[in-house]
């Protein structure tokens, strides 16, 4: 299955031309009715962020989307995949978010944490065989499958992982076809066996990572379709832009105990219902009882 990552970036003369849309608070509906046909433009910082206002639920289709570490599955694929570099790579990712870590982004750190297991003689298929042994939860997939059997729903997943992984781990468990969008950081493999990764897009969110903005994407998701209701299952703080980008009778399925779940109780930004789950049979539950799905 050939994911869909949609991850390129506008000519520079519509950027300059989105700035200049950015200080008006019609944005949203001018932007989406510029780039409305463009595959790039749904990847640029076109829509603003966790934008809500003035949208109403229509329609009868359901939109469900998932985070992918943690989430979709029981584990985070990036920290598994550290496993791979030895003990430099280790003492690098502990340095993260101090000044003693040579990079701002996530992204670009998970490049050079390949790079550094590309060079201790990693192989492409021994990270393959890595991120096979990612789990996700049975219920938890047999929620994907049911999901992904009602024409009546469409799923996506928003991820900060990369599409490497996460196409192996969802051929793994059969899900590819599940998924209508796979909005995640680019990456493959060059010739030499090396595992190279991107950014995803460029935004201007303050709220998010700047290599992806969550609620720019369920902007452009609800622009494109009507949805009677929309489920949001996540865990981390990257998930919150996504979340705010939700209204009255959507649910934000949030993992308790983790960063998405404390932000969105001290929010009073979250209009959308908040769902609290620990494991894949509660994601299963919910989705059963308020998405009508039948086993």
């Amino acid at each position: 299955m050939k994911v869909r990552v949609l991850c390129q970036i506008i000519h520079v003369s519509l950027m300059c031309l989105v700035r200049v849309l950015l200080c008006s608070t019609r944005v949203p509906n001018l932007v989406s009715a510029i780039f409305k046909s463009s595959l790039s433009a749904r990847m640029s910082s076109a829509v603003t962020p966790g934008g809500n206002s003035g949208r109403i639920r229509s329609g009868s289709r359901v939109l469900v989307v998932f985070d992918f570490d943690q989430s979709l599955t029981e584990g985070d694929s990036n920290r598994l995949s550290r496993q791979l570099g030895g003990d430099k790579v280790k003492d690098l990712r502990n340095t993260y978010g101090t000044s003693l870590c040579p990079y701002t982004s996530w992204t670009e750190l998970m490049g050079a944490t390949f790079a550094m297991s590309h060079e201790a003689g990693v192989t492409r298929l021994q990270f393959e065989e890595h991120m096979r042994a990612v789990v996700i939860h049975n219920d938890m997939a047999t929620a994907c499958r049911l999901l992904g059997e009602d024409s009546n729903v469409d799923c996506a997943i928003l991820s900060d992982c990369n599409s490497v992984f996460i196409e192996l781990i969802l051929e793994k468990y059969g899900l590819q076809k599940v998924f209508k969008n796979v909005v995640t950081n680019p990456a493959r493999f060059n010739d030499e066996g090396r595992l190279l990764i991107e950014h995803c897009h460029q935004h201007s969110c303050k709220r998010c990572p700047e290599n992806l903005c969550k609620g720019a994407f369920m902007d452009t998701f609800l622009s494109e379709m009507a949805y009677s209701k929309v489920a949001y299952i996540g865990d981390g703080g990257g998930d919150v832009c996504a979340a705010l980008s939700l209204v009255k009778g959507d649910t934000v399925l949030a993992r308790d105990g983790y960063p998405l779940q404390k932000k969105l109780v001290q929010s009073s930004e979250l209009q959308a219902d908040l769902s609290v789950w620990n494991n894949g049979t509660d994601v299963l539950e919910w989705m059963k009882t308020n998405v009508h799905l039948r086993q």
